[in-house]
């Protein structure tokens, strides 16, 4: 924040509750040692969680130009963490059907194993250089190789590696591939389940004998 200065090193961070917030505005205060230290919400190190009293935050102690005390690099701690584990839980009943689907396999199910979290792998890694990459200026990963990986069976590794490095989550053109991506697998297992059933084979003969009659 530019009007802020900050008073120690970010080494030197301090915890506190926030006891006020102004969601509206955008500013609350935070108690710390018995003292109340202004806290914007450009004062956040990361903004993907509204801030709401009682939360606990990290910050670095900072001073505005009027020399009140004031906190600078703020970071939520508990609702942030509590926000990632919620999320991920979430995300994990997505390995459900492919998961299924590998156990009924008849043949090949550890070689298929193997490929998907090879794939999964090499995706986190090319997600990650494509990080550095944005970050340094430098030449990136093409968005369609990233996609192709992720159709390759790769997409488990790419939804961990863009909340691992908060990489093209913001972006609405590429999530919405990235999607299509997780729901064409999620369609594919879905299939084989029904398939290693009988199910499909059943409907098939039922049809058959409907046409006949």
């Amino acid at each position: 924040m530019k009007f802020l200065k900050k008073t120690a090193p970010a080494s030197e961070r301090r915890l506190g509750r926030i006891i006020e917030w102004n969601t509206d505005q955008g500013f609350g205060f935070v108690l710390h040692g018995g003292e109340r230290w202004f806290l914007h919400i450009r004062g956040f190190l990361v903004r993907d969680l509204i801030p709401a009293k009682g939360d606990r935050v990290r910050f670095v102690p900072g001073v505005d130009p009027k020399g009140r005390p004031c906190a600078a690099e703020a970071e939520l701690i508990h609702r942030r963490l509590r926000a990632l584990a919620e999320r991920g839980s979430a995300q994990a009943i997505l390995l459900l059907l492919p998961v299924l689907a590998l156990i009924i396999l008849p043949t090949h199910a550890a070689v298929v194993a193997a490929w998907l979290l090879g794939m999964s792998l090499l995706t986190v890694w090319l997600y990650w250089l494509d990080k550095r990459a944005s970050i340094r200026g430098r030449g990136r990963v093409p968005e369609s190789t990233l996609h192709l990986m992720e159709l390759a069976g790769g997409w488990p590794g790419a939804l961990c590696a863009q909340h691992w490095f908060r990489h093209k989550t913001s972006k609405g053109a590429y999530q919405r591939v990235f999607w299509l991506v997780v729901l064409s697998h999620q369609l594919l297992a879905f299939d084989l389940l029904l398939f290693a059933s009988g199910i499909w084979e059943t409907a098939v003969t039922h049809l058959h004998l409907l046409a006949v009659l």
